[in-house]
């Protein structure tokens, strides 16, 4: 063995023996003799990462992975992070939460076996704090608990900031009890009421199409534009209402499938509200219906082709839109016999 290895080697086997004391103190002192030397993936690094982790000791474990340790994978560390707080809780919390909060693992295992447990209390305590949790591993428990029927739950991954619009959320409400589909519905009509106010005091229905596009700067990460706040809101008619006479920059299909910092597109928004069908409204498309094939496309790819418009209906009811739109002088006309 080299003599850098078996430094290592030793170091190693120092922390290591520390961790089984639980001589946290010593294991500082250890780290900090020792400011150059690396604990990357081995027996000894990971035993001593799981103790630290089992007794809520977040500043080793920041130590030991800034100097180079590694799970095997995110899976991985989401099976530890599982074992902290099912069996070491309350103790091991801040260290779940602390890999949670970094990425290091995947929340799934943890927040499904808490979840079936119906440990309000213990989740609770994984979903506060700062940073959150990210919206995949919230929206992950607010499904769990659609599928297990747990209102406070749902309702406490809800209030920590779970995707009420997230297409799995909306699938997972759809096949619920009527209990718990009546508590998506008045989660979303709650969410349409808090942005009607936000939308009211952003000055409401601008006065184009393209200040529509507008982010105004007290809702900077989400929603992205004016347009998504609107249809958050419940006035998407104001959107149509402009785009029919709208003379540049019309109407997208990227105005509806950008999605916020959340990851909530406009077509996510009117999905879960089972308002798809407003989308096609020929009012929108009038200038360019071409825009709309790109539309089509995503609602195929999110499974909801039976919630949209026939494509030759749309195309049928953008044509006659735009005739009843024409001036009546640019309308050809016969003229009446005797004329």
């Amino acid at each position: 063995m080299k003599k850098d290895e078996n430094e290592g080697f030793i170091f190693w086997f120092n922390l290591r023996g520390a961790a089984r004391r639980h001589d946290w103190k010593l294991l500082n002192e250890e780290l900090q003799n020792n400011p150059n030397s690396k604990t990357p993936p081995h027996p000894f690094t990971l035993e001593t990462m799981i103790l630290a982790a089992e007794c809520g000791q977040v500043g080793i474990l920041r130590e030991l992975l800034e100097r180079g340790f590694e799970f095997a994978d995110r899976k991985a560390a989401g099976a530890l992070v599982r074992d902290l707080v099912v069996d070491f809780a309350p103790e091991a919390l801040p260290a779940a939460r602390y890999l949670l909060q970094g990425g290091w693992a995947d929340p799934v295992p943890a927040i499904k076996a808490l979840v079936e447990e119906g440990d309000v209390d213990l989740l609770k305590e994984l979903t506060s704090g700062r940073p959150p949790l990210s919206p995949f591993a919230l929206s992950s428990g607010f499904i769990y608990a659609l599928k297990s029927g747990q209102p406070q739950v749902a309702e406490l991954f809800a209030a920590a900031g779970a995707n009420l619009y997230d297409a799995e959320v909306v699938k997972a409400a759809a096949a619920a009890t009527p209990t718990m589909k009546t508590l998506h519905a008045r989660l979303l009509d709650e969410d349409r009421k808090n942005y009607k106010d936000s939308y009211t005091a952003a000055g409401g229905k601008p006065k184009d199409l393209q200040h529509f596009r507008y982010v105004p700067p007290e809702f900077g990460l989400a929603p992205t534009s004016l347009m998504h706040l609107a249809a958050r809101a419940g006035f998407f008619e104001h959107v149509a209402e402009l785009a029919a006479v709208s003379t540049e920059k019309h109407f997208r299909a990227a105005d509806i499938l950008e999605t916020d910092h959340y990851g909530v597109s406009l077509l996510d928004v009117m999905a879960a509200r089972g308002e798809v069908k407003k989308l096609f409204d020929p009012r929108l498309w009038r200038h360019d219906p071409a825009e709309a094939r790109d539309l089509y496309r995503a609602i195929k790819e999110k499974g909801l082709e039976d919630e949209a418009v026939d494509p030759a209906v749309f195309r049928s009811e953008v044509r006659r839109y735009n005739l009843r739109a024409q001036p009546d002088s640019s309308r050809f006309r016969l003229k009446p016999p005797g004329f």
